[in-house]
């Protein structure tokens, strides 16, 4: 039990770039914001965003009613 410890604690680990780790997201979403209206014609939009957006709207609700609120049928 005389052995050193070597390793790092997690906290003190090196994360790379040193960014903080909401930028990266933060630059995704503004890319997407800025380049996604400039390629996108109109059927981008309505034939293949909107549908995914509801439906992406209607999975969160049934993951919050089935997960938070306990329903399962």
């Amino acid at each position: 039990m005389s052995a050193i410890a070597t390793e790092l604690p997690a906290a003190e680990l090196s994360t790379g770039a040193g960014l903080p780790k909401w930028l990266a997201p933060l630059i995704l979403v503004a890319f997407a914001y800025t380049v996604v209206p400039l390629i996108g014609g109109s059927y981008l939009f309505e034939a293949i965003l909107l549908p995914f957006l509801a439906l992406s709207l209607a999975g969160v609700g049934l993951n919050l009613l089935t997960g938070y609120a306990g329903q399962v049928s």
